[in-house]
């Protein structure tokens, strides 16, 4: 199948819009079909995207074949000019291969993205002028001047990477997750969540010479992850891109930061349905209850002893504290035998807000406020597994949303999924008390 077989169907059914990528996807959305892999005659799975580049590349062949001749008539022309000057003694250099260099700049040319933001804005004026740099600002949108103004530009490699760069800081989150990339929209994987001393999956047994060995079968299961999008949607006045230094840092670094905190906040509280499920609505969350006595909206050193304790510790673990600003005032008067629990930073790279009973401690806003459940967590975070597609953060741009208002519409968009790797909390094994990656202290009110 090709985009041109794909576009003839869709007008037999009765469509009328234009044939540029994000139009027909638009379209197979809109008609409850999957805006991103369609069947072929044969049954087989295709992505809309890929005929899109097989349509753009066939057209950049036919433009690299005709350099490639132009190439080739150059060369014997310059042949022929060596052999005249050869018979008055004087020599010409004859060009073997012509290239253009430009091809491996991941920035196309452009100084920045605001630089970027800029061209494109002077593109989408009728009658504008399309900057040349923008036909190569991607392959994926063929962006000429018959089809950029209309199917748009999409942000050049190095730029993008940038916000993505920002979604997965290191300081935030989302970086201490189990990160995985996958290419399609939803990822199947194997969980077997029995212990070595449990009375499932696989079992050990002491056995006497010759006798046979107890059997015993692995207790798996399989999950299945849909990835959700999330999107930001950012307008641009025409002020503020015809500055392209403030364009740039602006619509990159808020459009980051926008993303990372909506997708670090479904990690803690999100729900399941469109989004990551988060650790408060998972089923292997720990819940440890306040002491008989305790005031409400207060945190003791009992409540610290008794999360650890419920903590699934590990070889070279990575749990660390995840809690509210509003716990910091609790945290400074803690002591256990006159020995403070909480140490606050001392220039400790791994720990930059200070450790807690050993572990690092980090302030979030996500963390609900002091006396809530959810106001402290004690997580392993590399137990909790995020899915990315492939290519990251998306973006796009377009005149026509607010074209009355003179501004610019510039979209960010990214596909993603999390959960837990465990589905429920473990029994321990000489313990009355489970044990989880993810623990949390009950409500103080």
């Amino acid at each position: 199948m090709t985009w041109e077989t794909l576009v003839k169907h869709l007008r037999s059914e009765g469509y009328e819009g234009d044939e540029t990528l994000e139009a027909v996807a638009k379209h197979l959305d809109d008609s409850g079909l999957d805006a991103e892999n369609i069947s072929d005659a044969e049954g087989n799975e295709v992505a809309v995207k890929t005929l899109w580049d097989e349509r753009a590349r066939s057209r950049m062949d036919i433009g690299s074949t005709q350099l490639a001749e132009e190439n080739s008539a150059l060369r014997e022309e310059l042949a022929q000019r060596e052999v005249e000057d050869g018979l008055v003694g004087r020599k010409t250099a004859i060009v073997t291969n012509v290239r253009d260099r430009s091809e491996d700049d991941k920035t196309f040319g452009f100084k920045g993205l605001g630089d970027f933001f800029k061209s494109v804005k002077s593109a989408a004026i009728p009658g504008g002028n399309t900057d040349d740099r923008l036909n190569k600002a991607s392959l994926s949108s063929f962006a000429n001047e018959g089809v950029g103004a209309d199917g748009g530009y999409l942000v050049p490699t190095e730029y993008a990477d940038r916000i993505f760069s920002n979604v997965w800081a290191e300081d935030g989150l989302l970086a201490q997750t189990d990160q995985l990339t996958i290419s399609r929209n939803s990822m199947t994987f194997v969980v077997d969540e029995s212990t070595p001393w449990g009375s499932s999956g696989v079992q050990t047994y002491w056995v006497e010479e010759s006798n046979a060995i107890t059997q015993s079968d692995p207790q798996l299961k399989y999950d299945t992850l849909r990835l959700s999008k999330i999107a930001a949607l950012c307008p641009a006045t025409d002020e503020l891109l015809s500055d392209a230094n403030a364009a740039g840092t602006l619509l990159a670094d808020r459009a980051g930061d926008a993303i990372r905190y909506a997708v670090e906040d479904a990690v803690l509280h999100g729900t399941g349905a469109g989004q990551p499920l988060g650790i408060v609505n998972a089923g292997c969350l720990v819940t440890v209850a306040k002491e008989g006595s305790q005031a409400a909206d207060t945190i003791q050193a009992e409540n610290i002893l008794k999360m650890y304790s419920r903590m699934m510790h590990r070889p070279n673990g990575n749990a660390v504290w995840i809690v509210n600003a509003d716990c910091l005032p609790q945290l400074f008067t803690m002591s256990l035998n006159n020995n403070p629990l909480y140490l606050p930073s001392m220039q400790v790279a791994d720990a930059p807000y200070g450790t807690l009973f050993g572990r690092p401690l980090i302030i979030s806003q996500h963390a609900n406020t002091l006396g809530d459940l959810g106001d402290i967590f004690f997580a392993d975070l590399s137990q909790y597994v995020t899915v990315v597609k492939a290519g990251g953060v998306e973006s796009a741009r377009s005149m026509h949303l607010w074209f009355d208002q003179g501004v610019e519409a510039f979209r960010f968009s990214m596909r993603i999924a999390g959960q837990p790797w465990m589905g429920a909390a473990v029994d321990s094994d000489n313990s009355a008390d489970d044990v989880s990656p993810f623990v949390t202290l009950a409500e103080r009110a």
